[in-house]
């Protein structure tokens, strides 16, 4: 195994400078979204507060171009970047129309035609639909860099000018999300759903949220509405499992997290450790210690210091002898 380094180091109010065997880059943003600079180029980073998943999209080329969508789990997704389809530059037939008629006046007269053509630029430019377009760049802008207030603030106008714009109400979402308001952030979330009933990886992200405002039996109705392939997936897994250990109901948890990779590699990721780890707190709430001593230590040779897994080994084993 080669050796590998990372430092970050805090330069500013949510500004780093990240150094890795690889390069130099510097990252801005918060705990949600953070964008930033580094070897590859630029990227965008989208986290899930309390879950350990994030999904990574790179915004440019750069030494290895890759893979759009390089994330941990396929669940997550990142901020929509591209421009919404309500926003794209429609041509209209009278538009069309006003621009050949001011072609025709330049050549009958040119400072007539000149007039109209000018006058018909500034209409086209001046629609709900252009300055709504205008707004939604000026806040992917601002996002990009982690200005969050700002970017907010541009997409409400956006919603101002045009009020059904999907791809909105879901970067909104996860900047209110950033800003620590849950409520809006639940609101947003539910709005584009409404557009976008079939997303279920935003559905799985407003169940992560309901479950953050202690409201548990919503967030599972919604993680057992998901379709079989979508509830087997590892984070769903999880989710689901843990609202039942908090709902005091252990025996539906162990049968939850019984469908997923308990018998899988020795190498785990953050989402498998967080899995075998409710294993084990499963497997002690319904009294079955040695299979709970033995997911405990599968996750101390992965990570010693993982949350109180050092702790509960030693409790367990003074209690067996």
């Amino acid at each position: 195994m080669g050796w590998r380094f990372r430092r970050s180091i805090r330069i500013g109010k949510g500004t780093r400078i990240n150094i890795s065997k690889s390069g130099v880059g510097m990252s801005v943003g918060g705990k949600v979204l953070r964008a930033g600079v580094g070897p590859r180029g630029a990227y965008r980073t989208f986290r899930i507060p309390g879950t350990g998943l994030y999904h990574m999209e790179h915004l440019g080329t750069g030494k290895e171009r890759g893979s759009a969508k390089q994330h941990n789990h396929d669940v997550t997704t990142a901020a929509v970047s591209s421009l919404p389809p309500e926003l794209a530059p429609k041509a209209k037939a009278v538009g069309c129309l006003a621009v050949v008629v001011s072609l025709i006046l330049l050549f009958v007269w040119w400072p007539a035609g000149l007039l109209a053509l000018g006058v018909s630029i500034y209409l086209r430019a001046n629609t709900p639909s252009a300055r709504a377009r205008k707004c939604f760049l000026k806040a992917q802008k601002a996002q990009a860099k982690g200005e969050i207030e700002e970017a907010v603030s541009e997409y409400q106008q956006v919603l101002a000018l045009v009020p059904d714009v999907p791809a909105v109400f879901y970067n909104l979402a996860y900047l209110y999300w950033e800003q620590g308001l849950l409520r809006e952030a639940k609101e947003a979330l539910e709005t584009y759903l409404g557009f976008q009933p079939e997303d279920y990886s935003t559905k799985y992200s407003l169940a992560v949220l309901l479950r953050q405002q202690g409201d548990l039996d919503s967030a599972l109705e919604l993680l057992n509405e998901l379709p079989p392939e979508v509830r087997n997936e590892v984070p769903v897994i999880n989710a689901r499992a843990g609202i039942y250990l908090k709902q005091n109901k252990p025996e539906l948890a162990l049968a939850v997290l019984e469908t997923g990779p308990w018998r899988q590699k020795k190498n785990m990721d953050q989402v498998t450790m967080e899995y075998r780890y409710l294993m084990a707190q499963t497997l002690l709430a319904v009294g079955k210690n040695k299979r709970a001593l033995t997911q405990l230590r599968r996750l101390f040779t992965q990570d010693p210091n993982y949350k109180d897994v050092a702790e509960l080994i030693t409790k367990l084993t003074s209690t067996s002898s």
